[in-house]
């Protein structure tokens, strides 16, 4: 079988800095932009639902400039992975529903994948595991607010099996998330079906 190999990330496609808006998002239900803030994005998911809406055409900064023009690369498209430059984690999530005219606010990066090479669940799945994390921890600069830079991103090392493994680690990630999930459901109902049934016998 094939060996893998290590690439820097910034060589399996685009990354771009997310629209740095430079004042509060103004909440307008009918705004054009749906805005994808760092909230939104937790590793492996990112919530597309109910998104903060806003205008940005015709709008003054803290400085009283207008605001820089919306770039083609801060479209969130399908297939897109958002990549966290700051907060609890530095994970990424793979855009998989996409919301029209949504952009992706800095401190998000904006990765988009040019090359065959790598499964795009795949990264994901590697860009979120406990040893990546804890490299892109030592990568981070700042001290009241770390943050790790678009170049510490760009220069992270993927190791890259072949295509066929990456799927297979796919597959076993996604099978272990989804018994979690069931674990989860089952604890829950088995806790809710003793508490009624303890609040039963106090009250007989």
């Amino acid at each position: 079988m094939p060996s893998s190999t290590k690439i820097p990330l910034g060589t399996l496609g685009d990354i771009n800095v997310g629209y740095q808006l430079r004042q509060a998002v103004e909440i307008e239900p009918q705004g054009e932009h749906p805005l994808i803030q760092l909230g939104n994005v937790q590793d492996g998911y990112i919530e597309m639902k109910n998104l903060n809406r806003m205008t940005l055409k015709g709008k003054l900064d803290k400085a009283g400039r207008p605001l820089s023009a919306v770039r083609t690369y801060h479209y969130v498209h399908t297939g897109d992975i958002l990549l966290r430059s700051r907060g609890a984690t530095y994970g990424s999530a793979k855009v998989v529903e996409e919301s029209d005219k949504a952009i992706a606010l800095s401190p998000l990066f904006i990765l988009r994948l040019q090359s065959p090479l790598v499964v795009d669940d795949y990264l994901v799945w590697f860009i979120n595991r406990s040893e990546t994390q804890a490299v892109l921890r030592s990568k981070q600069g700042g001290s009241y607010i770390p943050s790790v830079s678009l170049e510490s991103f760009k220069e992270l090392e993927i190791i890259l099996p072949p295509r066929k493994v990456q799927e297979q680690i796919v597959e076993i990630d996604q099978l272990a998330r989804h018994e979690y999930e069931l674990t989860q459901r089952l604890q829950k109902a088995r806790d809710t079906f003793i508490t009624a049934s303890l609040e039963k016998l106090l009250n007989s």
